[in-house]
């Protein structure tokens, strides 16, 4: 689990979303 802050979006807990941070960064 990856803790990342998207703009006024907080991610805790990014289970499918954390594979998509490296594509979304």
């Amino acid at each position: 689990m990856t803790t990342a802050n998207f703009g006024n979006h907080n991610w805790g807990m990014v289970v499918d979303v954390d594979k998509c941070i490296g594509c979304n960064a």
